[in-house]
């Protein structure tokens, strides 16, 4: 063990140093892309350099003409490469000094398939408003990249160029180290066929899960610079970090690990495969932020089964191991911590309501309904935002008057179906029950926020990689007749409840923004002050081909444009003044009369 180590502390001294090394010399290799499973879709030709052998470069140019059908021709101005979009973003280089300059660059992460398959849906977006815009500027010699320009385009790593790429449609390109697999994580080009790395199954696997084969040194220096490129420079809100958000902010990743986590750092830089599998579910360990940041693609580790592929089996391997132990114990027990307050809410609901599998199924959409005529209430519960673009798209498509909305798989068509039932039902309070709502797709949470504040609202994001803030405005379609007019206000309307959402420290994400948005429009939030959470999850995949998740640039905020990430206070907290444990307290969260009795009186001179 000492003589490995030995090995991985020479490794480190051989990152994040400026080295005068490049070649202009390369040589062209054909590679595979994978798009549709194990069958290769085409070949595209990358450079591989003398000084970085086994580092893929390609073209910006080639990039996205190849991956997102969209052509950005390079202008040279001012000593840089620049590529432009009409809506004003860009992104220049300076190729002899290693600088990259950008605004906006969530903008070149927009796929005109991405537009089109998402356009039929019960939202209409209107105006936009947005801060002034800042330059961001990145000196990529201090993360051991080298610019390359030849033949009228610039060339860099194709891993760097997919962490710019990568935007909330959750597309990602991946190199295993030896092809090219699309990563489309909400099938949102393939009319719903979601792509991971689990898609591709042993085809994708297969060279990474090849222990006695070592990572080359080239690849192990720049696999680790473009972590620390990322997570200084990518990442929004941190401040529910195991690691610690100061020590991100002021040290950035290479500095937080060398000076309190050495030991994360030399598993990563390990030309051992295992080694470096076990540094990086460290890594992600005490990256972990609640649930947007994992090392399992948007997986959160308490939900990882071992029939989900390679990388989730051998987590559970090395959760096994001493030295793995040693390094992460205390981060994953926070982690498992967290799951299991979740869990413990998940089982007192089914066991308060009775609810069938169907409804309580960790697989399913886990929607449900209840009303106790007692008390004239009713919860509506489900615990995920999801879109069935698919469906919406036929919906709208479709002349047949008897057509329905996708009420089983779609939250918004679920939630204004119950909100029609709760009025039928004769219901004076309704529960929205987010107590174990992890989030998910932002468009649903608009449906629902909208169809509940006069069919209208507004989405704002902070972008801190620009320091801009954005919001756009838009209407909902609440009787979806397809049109966007007056009669989607009356109809909403209809809606006037003693409302109460139901949060807890599971609520998270879309879970978290939900109630921060029907707070400021006076509605009354109960239970416990939420999880947080306030970043768009943007995928991507290490150097060595490793997927992972992480809470990005790109962060949700109230109608005020703050910062919820630390989670929604509650206007009434039902454990306040519980002494039992929340495995038995949590059946409040759940009591009809209990609840009830607040609403009623909370909203009384309203």
């Amino acid at each position: 063990m000492r003589k490995i180590n030995a090995l991985i502390a020479i490794a480190s001294c051989l990152t994040l140093i400026s080295c005068d090394t490049s070649s202009d010399d390369f040589v062209t290799k054909d590679i595979n892309i994978y798009r549709q499973a194990t069958t290769i879709d085409k070949t595209i030709s990358l450079r591989f350099y003398a000084d970085q052998p086994n580092v893929p470069y390609i073209g910006f140019t080639q990039y996205y003409r190849e991956f997102f059908s969209q052509d950005y021709p390079c202008v040279f101005k001012n000593g840089c490469h620049v590529y432009e979009r009409q809506d004003g973003a860009y992104m220049k280089f300076d190729t002899e000094k290693d600088l990259f300059f950008a605004v906006d660059t969530q903008s070149f992460s927009s796929h005109p398939f991405f537009e089109s398959s998402s356009s039929k849906t019960f939202l209409k977006s209107g105006k936009v408003h947005a801060t002034s815009k800042n330059e961001k500027v990145i000196n990529l010699k201090n993360y051991g990249i080298d610019l390359r320009y030849d033949d009228g385009d610039v060339y860099a790593p194709l891993t760097f160029l997919s962490d710019l790429s990568g935007g909330d449609n959750l597309y990602n390109i991946a190199y295993n180290g030896k092809d090219i697999y699309v990563i489309d994580f909400q099938g949102m080009l393939s009319e719903g066929v979601k792509r991971d790395v689990t898609y591709y199954k042993d085809t994708y696997y297969e060279i990474l899960g090849n222990f006695d084969s070592p990572r080359e040194k080239d690849l192990i220096a720049y696999d680790y610079n473009e972590l620390c490129l990322i997570f200084d420079n990518y990442r929004g809100y941190t401040t529910q970090m195991l690691f610690g958000d100061n020590n991100l902010l002021s040290l950035g990743l290479n500095g937080l690990l060398e000076l309190y986590h050495p030991e994360i750092k030399n598993y990563l830089l390990s030309p051992s495969k295992e080694n470096y599998l076990m540094g990086y579910f460290a890594l992600f360990a005490g990256l972990y932020d609640g649930g947007h940041t994992s090392p399992i693609l948007n997986e959160n580790p308490q939900n990882i089964n071992d029939e989900d592929g390679f990388f989730p089996l051998y987590f559970g391997k090395c959760i096994q191991k001493q030295e793995f132990t040693q390094v992460s114990s205390k981060f994953y027990s926070a982690i498992m911590q967290s799951g299991m307050a979740k869990e413990a809410l998940a089982e007192q609901r089914k066991n308060s309501f009775s609810l069938n599998e169907k409804e309580s199924s960790e697989g399913g959409p886990n929607f449900y309904y209840r009303f106790d005529e007692t008390s004239k209430t009713s919860y509506i519960g489900f615990d995920s935002f999801v879109v069935d673009y698919a469906s919406w798209a036929e919906f709208y498509k479709s002349e047949d008057p008897a057509k329905k909305a996708p009420v089983e798989t779609d939250t918004y068509a679920f939630v204004r179906s119950k909100l029609y039932q709760a009025l039928e039902d004769g219901a004076e309070n309704v529960v929205l029950d987010l107590s174990t709502n992890g989030g998910g797709d932002s468009t649903a949470l608009n449906g629902i926020y909208g169809i509940l504040n006069g069919a209208q609202g507004e989405f704002s994001m902070n972008n801190t990689f620009n320091k801009y803030r954005h919001s756009t405005e838009y209407e909902v379609d609440v009787n979806l007749d397809g049109v966007y007019d007056k009669k989607d206000a009356e109809e909403a309307d209809k809606f006037q409840f003693r409302l109460g959402v139901l949060t807890s420290q599971a609520s998270f994400s879309c879970g978290n923004l939900l109630p921060s948005l029907l707070k400021e429009s006076g509605y009354k939030i109960i239970g416990q002050q939420s999880g947080g959470g306030s970043c768009s999850v943007i995928l991507g995949t290490t150097a060595d081909g490793v997927p992972f998740s992480r809470s990005s640039h790109l962060s949700l905020s109230n109608n005020g444009g703050d910062n919820i990430d630390g989670g929604v206070p509650v206007d009434f907290d039902i454990l306040a003044d519980k002494k039992e444990r929340l495995a038995d307290a949590a059946a409040y969260f759940y009591d009809f009369s209990y609840i009830s009795n607040y609403l009623n009186h909370a909203y009384e001179g309203n």
